[in-house]
Parts: C-alpha cells; structure tokens; sequence
C-alpha cells in the first residue's frame, strides 16, 4: 500500500461533505427522529454520534445519556424542550443527507484532507534525505481515521521482524483529536502495537481554540520527525520484554479478559496465539503479541484501543490496573 491509496480513500469520502453554524434554538427534532433547522425544508438524518452530542450537549446533568436511549417520542419531546430556549451556536457538520456531528462553535476543523497533506510533505521530505518509508495499513470511517507508517531504517530482524514507526489518528467529528504515536510493526504476522504512557505521545493537538490548522501541520510535521527515536527506543523496549517471564500466563489472560470485558473468543485467540509460538510462550512479549494480534479480530477504534491496552500491559510495572492483574 503506498499514501496515494489513503489520499483517494479520503477525496472520495470527501465528498458532498459541508459545515454549517447554526444556533442551537433554531434546531428542532421531527417524530422520526431527524433534524432540521426551523423555517426550512430539509429534515435530516442523524448518526448516533451526532445524537449523542446533541443530547449530551442540549440537556443537564446526567439527562442526555436517559435521553439518547429513550423511545423515539420521548427523546423528540425532550430535545426540543430543551433546544427552544438554548441561544449558543453549534457546529454542525454533515455529508449529503445526514449529519455526522454538533460541535461547539470554537472547533477547530482540522480534517483528514488536512492531515494526508502534512503526513505526505514530511514523509516526502524525508525520502530526500535516503528515509524510506511504508504504509502498512489505514482505517477510515465516519468518525475516524488511522494510518500506520513505519520506516525500514529503523528495525530489528529477531522477533519475527520488528520496523518502528508511527500512528497518526484524527477525528473530523470530535472523537478524539489530532494524535501520533511512535509504532512498531511486527512482519512476521502484520501487527501493530503503539507506544502508550506518559511521555510516548509523540503529538496531540485537540480540535480547539483559535490555533490555524497551517499551525497544527507544522507541529505535526516536527513529531513525525522526531517519531524515529522514539519508535527506536518503543523497539528496544520490545525486545527486552522477549526476556521477562510472566508466570501462569493463561491466568493473566482470563484476568485481562475479565477486567476488560473482552471475549471467550479473544481469549481463545490470544492462547491460539501464545501456543503457535512456543519460543515466546510464558514471557511478557508474548502476552502482547498475542493481545496486539488477536485485535485483528476487530476494526478501526476498537482494535486501536485492544492495541492501546497491550501497550499498558508492556509497561504493567508502572500501570497500576496491569501490575495487579499480572501479579494476580
């Protein structure tokens, strides 16, 4: 896979994207359930997303969450109560017949079109300078976007083949923000785990305040620079763990499957896992491994998250949840 694949999977979800402000009394919800500004003519769908900001964002207290799970005729009812009287404006962002987002009005629209154009200067830039670079994988949908890159220069061939890289995340409706982590990609089975914990945040950039997205380019650009160090230092890390023995570790599998709600089925892979590799078996990189592989059972967010959790566990002596659950 090469950038241009990511660059056409963004215009072509590009499309018949729009914005608009709007106050928020000048919004009513219809008996289906759809939006649509006061005096107009348009009533339109809205994504759970969108609905969850807009009881989240219209009704008090703890309200919001009683109302995006009410009956349809309840929740209209409520929203509209609460909407005839709110003055302040939104950011509603929509694409064709539907809206995907009600944001504050100081969002930030950093978007993906944004991103893909930072992410390619830098890396053509440093393609000048002899650092190749891959594009292992991408997920986008309505709410997010993923690309992992990884840089052959910075590698280890033991361990089924490791390349450091980077993550870099964005969200154009207000899930996360602008993020970038160091990465490592393991060859041999096509997995990912990103550096997380205090200080391997390369970047983060929230979708707030008046900084220009010209700005947050620049800033982006500067920790995908710097991500090779620290994607370097994410792979020494790695390979230590190959040395440290987690013992009983089919109990500290069913303890993390218990604390975080995770599958019969997950657990059996992450032992599928752990078993096809008997060299790593019983030790701390296998347990990750074995997490961070058996995220490919999901997409997007949610693998991205398994992912996030493997990399806790690689720091479990410092993570308070994960030194309890390895030590039982």
């Amino acid at each position: 896979m090469n950038l241009s694949t990511v660059q056409r999977a963004i215009e072509r979800d590009d499309v018949s994207k729009w914005d608009v402000s709007v106050n928020l009394n000048h919004l009513s919800v219809d008996n289906h359930g759809h939006l649509y500004r006061k005096n107009g003519k348009h009533h339109l769908a809205v994504t759970d997303h969108a609905l969850r900001q807009l009881c989240q964002r219209v009704i008090p207290h703890k309200g919001g969450t009683f109302t995006l799970h009410s009956p349809l005729y309840l929740r209209q009812s409520i929203l509209n109560h609460y909407l005839k009287d709110r003055q302040e404006p939104a950011l509603v962002r929509g694409k064709g017949r539907y809206i995907r987002a009600i944001l504050s009005n100081d969002f930030m629209a950093y978007d993906n079109k944004h991103l893909i154009i930072t992410l390619a200067s830098v890396l053509s830039g440093l393609q000048d300078k002899g650092v190749s670079h891959t594009v292992r994988r991408h997920y986008l949908d309505d709410q997010s976007l993923w690309i992992d890159v990884t840089f052959p220069k910075v590698n280890r061939p033991d361990l089924g083949g490791l390349e450091g890289g980077i993550r870099i995340g964005n969200s154009e409706v207000g899930v996360r923000s602008v993020t970038c982590y160091a990465l490592v990609w393991r060859m041999v089975c096509s997995n990912g785990l990103m550096a997380w914990g205090k200080g391997q945040q390369l970047f983060k950039k929230v979708h707030r305040g008046k900084l220009q997205p010209e700005r947050v380019s620049h800033n982006l650009a500067l920790a995908i620079t710097e991500s090779l160090e620290s994607a370097d230092d994410l792979l020494d890390q790695l390979a230590a763990s190959a040395s440290e023995i987690v013992p009983d570790v089919e109990s500290v599998i069913e303890r993390i499957i218990k604390r975080r709600s995770l599958t019969q089925e997950f657990q059996a892979a992450m032992v599928g896992v752990m078993v096809s590799e008997p060299a790593y078996y019983g030790s701390l990189f296998g347990l990750v491994n074995a997490m961070t592989q058996s995220a490919k059972l999901y997409d997007g967010d949610r693998r991205v998250l398994i992912e996030q959790e493997a990399s806790r566990l690689l720091n479990w002596r410092e993570d308070a949840l994960y030194k309890e659950i390895v030590e039982g």
